[in-house]
């Protein structure tokens, strides 16, 4: 009787261990999302490298429709991104100061800063595939005359080409910002040398700057556009200006 006594035990301390462990209405993949809270939104943004927020409403049917999904996306992410959630109505001071509009508000944030807001499908499928690309770069490096020549023949969109950025990092910044605006009208490149451009285009190109060739039009058209790359709020409107019709440049 003692022997089944302290079975008995033992199997009674590891059901309650269990109990304790997997929570009562609680899925595996529900736990691999983030919840934020004034005590940690903070923190987590400065201190993850690659962030995405759901800013929702509980009685949101948006936010309700893609919430399996965004937890199975959580789960397949671990290891490349964070998925959080942050209820909108409970935490009204960070929605506020967030200039939250509408739920679900999905935003990326990286390295600690806010990338962009999230304009993929709410499905587990486009959540991941995003989040997986979201810090590839957005433009082209170019190195040679040839991939110049052919970058530039393409008239079918706007190219929009950085040519020596004194700042990499502002220019990688703005263009991965504006990446899903203009990336249906516009291709972008960066070249390191402004030798690599001369003869190009007709206009005078000095190191960090930014050509604009309009759509449809060769690179020796009169159109070129040829700007100085100036701070990140300038150079943002500038990349965003490429995807808007010629006379919208005027």
């Amino acid at each position: 009787m003692a022997k089944v006594s302290v079975l008995m035990s033992a199997m009674f301390a590891l059901l309650c261990i269990a109990v304790v462990v997997v929570p009562s209405g609680v899925s595996a993949a529900e736990e691999d999302v983030l919840v934020l809270t004034a005590d940690n939104f903070k923190s987590t943004i400065e201190n993850e490298p690659l962030l995405l927020i759901k800013f929702f409403a509980p009685w949101c049917g948006h936010c309700k429709a893609m919430k399996e999904d965004y937890e199975k996306a959580a789960a397949q992410l671990k290891g490349t991104a964070v998925l959080a959630d942050l209820d909108a109505t409970t935490e009204e001071a960070i929605a506020k100061a967030n200039n939250i509009q509408g739920f679900p508000t999905l935003r990326v944030y990286a390295n600690g800063k806010y990338l962009k807001d999230y304009q993929g499908g709410r499905d587990e499928k486009s959540i991941v595939e995003y989040m997986k690309k979201v810090l590839e770069p957005a433009y082209k490096t170019i190195s040679t005359a040839a991939e110049l020549k052919a970058f530039t023949e393409d008239v079918s969109k706007s190219r929009l080409i950085a040519v020596a950025p004194e700042d990499l990092s502002l220019w990688k910044s703005a263009s991965t910002m504006t990446a899903d605006l203009v990336a249906p009208s516009t291709n972008m490149a960066l070249i390191e040398s402004a030798d690599l451009i001369k003869g190009v285009v007709k206009a005078d190109v000095a190191a960090n700057s930014v050509v604009m060739i309009p759509a449809e039009e060769t690179a020796a058209s009169d159109e070129v556009v040829v700007s100085k790359i100036g701070d990140e709020k300038e150079l943002t409107e500038l990349i965003e200006a490429s995807a808007m019709p010629t006379f919208g440049l005027l």
